[in-house]
Order: C-alpha cells, then structure tokens, then sequence
C-alpha cells in the first residue's frame, strides 16, 4: 500500500480519485491527495462497510468508511 513501514503498520498512499463526503453525501471529487495513516488504528476506525465490492488484482474489496485518516490534497 504506496509507502509503508510493516513492523509499525504505518502507511501512506496516492490517490489518483476520492470522494468528498459531507453529511453523509457524497458532494464531489478529489483528485492528486495523499492518505496516510496507521493500519492498526484504521482498522479500529471503520466507521461503514458498504454493500458494493469492486475486484482488485485478485481480491474482491467493499468501499469502506474509516474516521480519522490524514489526507493531503495538492493545493
């Protein structure tokens, strides 16, 4: 998952597309950020599981809703 530190669980990521959410809605996208995070508290984070799934290489994967990730978009 882009740049990572395994033994501590650290990770950031490019994100060629994402979705703003606002109250529940998704009102646009955000093109050229960055997440970053903790996978160990992200996965304590997960807020939604969503009842979509989309196939990546060999795994099939649900969108899902973490809290508190740190996102930087380009300004």
């Amino acid at each position: 998952l882009g740049q990572s530190n395994i033994m501590n669980g650290d990770f950031s990521v490019n994100l060629s597309l994402a979705y703003k959410i606002e109250q529940g809605e998704v009102v646009g996208r955000v093109k050229d950020a960055m997440l970053a995070g903790n996978v160990y508290d992200a996965l304590k984070r997960i807020e939604t599981i969503g009842s979509d799934s989309e196939w990546v290489y060999s795994t099939n994967l649900p969108s899902i809703k973490i809290d508190g990730l740190s996102v930087v978009v380009k300004g």
